[in-house]
């Protein structure tokens, strides 16, 4: 039996039951053994069998180079050379990969003095020019061969080497200013198809901005980028600047390699940052983000003049000239995927261009103006093309939407994700939105937000449709909104919504017979007196999200659910009758399940904590405006299950004692938290605060107290944000 891999000159043999008789040494080259520095798995694998079976097991590994140099090096990390070239380096990089190194923590020190050495001789200035070939080994075929996590740890000890703060999260680099890690998830774009560099700040920014300065650096960095598929680049500035400079080159902007543009919250120096994006207009954009920003017209023309753009998100962007987008002419309405618009003023002749000739496939529009709002209609309702728009979602000013708008849905024949809201429809045109929603054979998933509406007509055409997820919500509640029969014969729903809707016996019963519903949400909604629970059949056993915010139990108070549910991951519970639901009523089966729990404004017993404390893999505990009757957190107890999983928890409106905040050192990996402090517990807070890696502490207390000023410019310092 052998394995082998193959690159170019370099090629590694592995045979196991080799006759190896001829072979043997009184000094042999090399020898394995489980205490090797780095583990490999082939070869554990291999000593492993040889043990169990009682009797020694030959094996060689053949190879066309040295190898027994690199493996001598596996086992002592001391023996790296400090001139490491292409060769060594190329080769140890296939040596990990074909053995399969153990990734611990021998593996991420070794990985780390191998990363280093290379690095530092490819930078010794009296000899770069003779070794430098950094490039041919990522230009080549060959880091298709190593796996991803090897090329993020080169990655990490690249940033490691220069001392930046910095994350991975699901294939995205974050770097920050210091070991405090917070960013906002909400500016990765699930429609854009790249891996995000999220820069977090300006701070961050500049640190980036100096090391960059080398050429040989940044070409070092745009590899790296490239080989992790990085090629969006997002520019945060939440916290803004209070120094600036002006004479910034921007070298972040010369990496050639970013397909996507993502600026956010520049409240200060936002048009000097937009005039340099004219750096990147040679390169090809393919997506552009602009959000909560000021920009001037000229700058915002010159990039969609450009053409060739695919994805163009717009919220909140003020044009400096106040005429908003009324004369903006876009050269790419036919490449253009999808446009994401929220609080922006486009002129009829925008739309006008936009709709004769736009080839998009996703529209998301949210509207703040009425005039903005009566602009597009007014182009829309024109629209007499078909599109293949399959997401459209649009949340108007409460206005009323004519039958000609919705005739013109018609256009969207392929649309499979159809979300209305804030708008309303005359009485008579009702039953019309459902023929042509009916008319959408491809339509998955269908959301329907009104001021006060009857949503029976959607009865007939529920009973029969393919929809997964269904989404209907009154803005206002009404009491005559009554949902009586709507799910009937329905075996495709997973997702179902309803807020603030009157809920029949019927339609109870309906709801709990969807077998594959797996997200439940009855958010303020009544359900109508006198319910026989001994009618209801809950087959909807796979719901593993459930939001019951707001909604009286109190019909169905003999009829418990949750002992029922084995796959839940996350609740929300908001002011419920403890009498009608509590904590202990969970199923045992969800201990390695439940990520999230939220319990607001509820009472909590003993019997409570001792239920939540067997969850295993809690991330977020919200137990806002809770009150402990004859117990206290604490009394969780040294047993409770989430200790190492726990990273945000809110006891925002709860009264805390001190022995409490002591007990909060036992959440290793807690990261924000909610909480009453006072006089009595603030000096105590201050080092559990600091003794844990919180990042975010949110606290109702005010005072002018120079103490508590005092502790919270000293949390500061320690890189923990107050709000």
């Amino acid at each position: 039996m052998s394995n082998e891999v193959l690159n170019e000159d370099y090629e590694i043999f592995f045979f196991a039951d080799a006759n190896l008789e001829s072979y043997y040494e009184e000094n042999p080259i090399f020898i394995y053994r489980e205490d090797n520095f780095i583990q490999f798995e082939l070869l554990n694998s291999f000593l492993v069998s040889s043990a169990s079976e009682n009797e020694a097991r030959n094996g060689m590994i053949q190879c066309g180079n040295e190898l027994s140099y690199f493996l001598k090096l596996s086992k002592d990390i001391t023996e790296i050379p400090n001139n490491l070239d292409n060769h060594q380096f190329k080769y140890m990089l296939i040596l990990l990969k074909f053995l399969k190194a153990v990734e611990n923590k021998n593996f991420f020190e070794f990985y780390q003095a191998l990363i280093c050495q290379y690095f530092f001789h490819q930078n010794d200035g009296a000899r770069r020019n003779e070794y430098f070939d950094f490039e041919k080994i990522f230009n080549s075929n060959f880091l298709t061969r190593i796996d991803f996590s090897i090329k993020k740890n080169i990655f990490s000890t690249f940033l490691n080497s220069y001392m930046i703060n910095y994350e991975f999260h699901n294939g995205n680099l974050i770097l920050f200013e210091n070991s405090r890690k917070f960013y906002d998830v909400a500016l990765f774009d699930e429609n854009i198809p790249f891996k995000n560099l999220l820069i977090t700040d300006f701070r961050v920014f500049c640190i980036l901005e100096n090391i960059l300065k080398d050429t040989n650096t940044r070409k070092i960095f745009k590899l790296l980028l490239n080989e992790t598929n990085i090629k969006s680049l997002i520019i945060n500035s939440y916290k803004g600047c209070e120094i600036f400079d002006r004479n910034l080159h921007f070298f972040i902007l010369s990496i050639h390699t970013f397909k996507s543009i993502v600026m956010a919250n520049f409240i200060k120096f936002s048009l000097f940052f937009i005039s340099k994006l004219k750096a990147v207009f040679e390169l090809n954009i393919e997506y552009l983000s602009l959000k909560n920003i000021v920009v001037s017209k000229s700058i915002l023309g010159l990039f969609l003049k450009k053409g060739g753009l695919k994805g163009l998100v717009l919220y909140n962007v003020n044009i400096m000239e106040h005429y908003g987008f009324t004369d903006v002419y876009s050269a790419s309405n036919e490449t253009l995927h999808f446009i994401d618009f929220k609080n922006v003023f486009i002129g009829v002749n925008r739309w006008n261009n936009f709709f004769s000739s736009a080839n998009v496939s996703k529209i998301i529009l949210l509207f703040r103006s009425i005039i903005a709002e009566e602009y597009f209609l007014q182009e829309f309702k024109n629209l007499n093309r078909k599109m293949n728009v399959v997401y459209f979602k649009a949340q108007f000013c409460f206005r009323k939407i004519s039958k000609s708008f919705i005739k013109c849905l018609n256009n969207f024949e392929h649309l499979k994700t159809l979300k209305l809201k804030g708008n309303l429809t005359v009485e008579k045109d009702k039953l019309y939105l459902c023929q042509v929603i009916e008319n959408m054979k491809k339509l998955k998933y269908l959301e329907i937000c009104q001021l006060s509406y009857e949503f029976e007509s959607f009865s007939l055409l529920l009973k029969f449709s393919k929809i997964k997820a269904l989404h209907l919500e009154n803005i206002f509640f009404d009491n005559d909104t009554l949902l009586v029969s709507l799910f009937e014969n329905n075996r495709f729903l997973i997702k179902l919504v309803l807020k603030k809707i009157t809920i029949s016996q019927l339609c109870l019963e309906e709801i709990f017979k969807l077998e594959n519903l797996k997200i439940l949400k009855l958010q303020f909604c009544t359900i109508k007196p006198n319910i026989n629970c001994a009618n209801i059949n809950f087959n909807s056993k796979n719901i593993n999200y459930l939001n019951l915010d707001g909604t009286s139990l109190e019909e169905i108070k003999n009829f418990n659910i949750f002992s029922q549910l084995d796959s839940l991951e996350y609740i929300y519970l908001w002011k419920c009758n403890y009498l009608l639901v509590n904590l202990s009523m969970f199923s045992f089966l969800c201990n390695l399940k439940l990520k999230i729990i939220s319990y607001e404004y509820n009472d909590l017993y003993f019997n409570d904590l001792n239920r939540i404390k067997k969850i295993e893999v809690l991330e977020e505990l919200i137990l806002c405006g809770c009150k402990f009757n004859d117990c206290s957190f604490c009394n969780l107890g040294n047993d409770c299950g989430f200790f190492n999983s726990l990273v945000n928890l809110n006891l925002s409106f709860v009264r805390i004692k001190i022995e409490d905040l002591i007990y909060l050192k036992n959440f290793k990996n807690l990261t924000k938290i909610s909480i009453e402090l006072d006089d009595l517990n603030l000096n105590i807070a201050k080092f559990i605060f600091v003794s844990l890696p919180i990042i975010q502490i949110v606290t109702n207390f005010v005072t002018e107290d120079i103490n508590y000023n005092e502790i919270c410019r000293y949390l500061n310092e320690k890189n923990i944000e107050i709000f």
